[in-house]
């Protein structure tokens, strides 16, 4: 009795450790990725924080992360497309949420929603998401299917090329140290220019240009100019200024402000996650915090930068 007991054991043993092996085959069908990295990602509100494949459908963890009580939204139009072929596959199903309804954000900040779609071909290897809601479209593109792939940081270096184009443009500038003011240099009619790099910038974006309003406060003249941002991330904008001013340069309703003085060149350097930052804290003046400068007024610069943050 006590072997046949024994026996009845070992099958239960034998039985459950061959489930378990065909759990763990079903699973590695399966296909993971975490934080899967992108090309572009326009938005500080969404992100991709997992993506699930298998045999039957596609699932998108969309990350977001909001303002408490202010919403977002996801539309039935929304579809994911083969980056190297365009092929589409629309939208099944969402999970912890609703189509076409404002979902309010908790008082966290943040939640995760499930998007569901088809089964995507092994093949791919990039996809685009898209979104539209009654307000907007959304692209985040070029989200890679390999989970060994990393994300971009913020600490990645500035391309050798755009530091070079950064020291010699900095080298031409006609003014090598800040303004003398106990020697009475102030008014000095000369231009100034701003120049700079967007770390992380795709001309995809949807901020093409920038604009700086400033004026002349002694002959009353309103002398707006055009900061144009060229597709590598590098920008720049000639300033005919008379004096020493404060001012700011606005991309698309986000503010930076900088100090230039007549003949001097400030370079700046922004990471794209301070524009993503901005996009999600629509509820204040955004004050872009880690601003890197170079330049005679770097120091200047940065000392603003620190007392307005």
């Amino acid at each position: 009795m006590n072997a046949l007991l024994k026996i009845n054991c070992m099958n239960k043993h034998i039985l459950l450790c061959l489930l378990m092996m065909f759990a763990a085959c079903l699973a590695a069908k399966d296909r993971i990725i975490e934080n899967p990295a992108c090309e572009f990602n326009p938005s500080g509100i969404f992100s991709v924080s997992r993506i699930e494949l298998d045999d039957n459908e596609t699932r998108l963890y969309i990350y977001t992360e909001f303002i408490p009580g202010w919403w977002v939204e996801f539309g039935k139009k929304s579809f994911l497309e083969d980056c190297a072929t365009g092929k589409k596959w629309d939208i099944k199903d969402i999970r912890q949420g609703e189509f076409d309804k404002r979902i309010s954000m908790p008082a966290s900040g943040d939640s995760t929603f499930i998007l569901v779609y088809p089964r995507i071909d092994e093949s791919v290897k990039k996809i685009n998401f898209f979104n539209e809601d009654e307000n907007s479209q959304l692209w985040i593109y070029g989200i890679s299917l390999n989970p060994k792939e990393k994300r971009r940081s913020p600490n990645d270096p500035v391309p050798y090329g755009v530091t070079k184009w950064i020291d010699e443009e900095l080298a031409k500038a006609k003014r090598k140290t800040p303004m003398n003011f106990n020697k009475g240099e102030f008014f000095s009619k000369d231009t100034a220019r701003l120049i700079g790099y967007i770390k992380g910038y795709d001309k995809r974006s949807d901020i093409s240009c920038g604009i700086i309003y400033f004026g002349n406060e002694v002959t009353r003249e309103d002398l707006p100019r055009m900061v144009r941002i060229y597709p590598d991330g590098r920008f720049n904008c000639l300033l005919p200024v008379s004096y020493p001013q404060h001012l700011y340069v606005s991309f698309k309703n986000r503010y930076i402000n900088f100090y230039i003085q007549p003949g001097a060149t400030l370079a700046m350097i922004i990471d794209w996650e301070e524009f993503r930052m901005a996009d999600r804290l629509r509820n204040i003046r955004y004050k872009f915090p880690n601003i890197q400068y170079k330049g005679a007024l770097a120091a200047v610069n940065e000392e603003l930068t620190a007392f307005y943050a």
